[in-house]
């Protein structure tokens, strides 16, 4: 956080997440989708820019970071795509996930400005029951911790890990 410090705020990071959702197939909606994404050109490519309270901010050092689940891509492909020090080669190339990309509806020119394209590995069922019961961060335990405030306990009839067991299932 910058708390109105312009030095600070120019040298941030812009994280945009779920950028895959902005590319919808439906051909009005597409449009919407592709003329958002051309918005945040402006930012990646750096430069100086008025804000409508007059102030000028630059872009150049902002660092930006794009991340989308791209689930209709890469659920039908069947291919490893090995991250870190995995001693499996890496099956598909960096040109040819843009290649998919663009398929997919992500505009060339936006991707041109993306200097490195990672492709996470899935979590496990046991990753997610991991950070479903260990995260401070995870909604389960925010919510436990806001009906604690409020002085309600919660008990899990078969336990809190069958229960995240559960959750976990269901929307896998």
């Amino acid at each position: 956080q910058s708390h109105g410090n312009l030095k600070i705020a120019e040298r941030s990071i812009l994280f945009l997440d779920e950028i895959d959702k902005k590319i919808i197939n439906d051909a009005e909606a597409k449009t919407f989708g592709v003329s958002t994404l051309n918005h945040f050109l402006k930012i990646m490519e750096g430069g100086k820019y008025t804000l409508s309270n007059g102030i000028i901010f630059d872009t150049t050092n902002v660092t930006v970071i794009c991340a989308g689940a791209f689930m209709d891509l890469f659920r039908a492909s069947k291919k490893k795509y090995p991250l870190g020090f995995e001693k499996t080669p890496q099956v598909e190339t960096t040109a040819s996930i843009q290649e998919s990309l663009i398929k997919y509806g992500i505009p060339a020119e936006f991707l041109g400005r993306i200097k490195r394209i990672s492709r996470l590995k899935a979590l496990s069922s046991e990753d997610k029951i991991h950070y479903l019961l260990n995260s401070k961060l995870s909604i389960l335990n925010l919510k436990l911790r806001l009906l604690e405030q409020k002085g309600i306990t919660v008990c899990f009839r078969e336990g809190k890990e069958n229960f995240a067991k559960m959750v976990i299932d269901q929307y896998q």
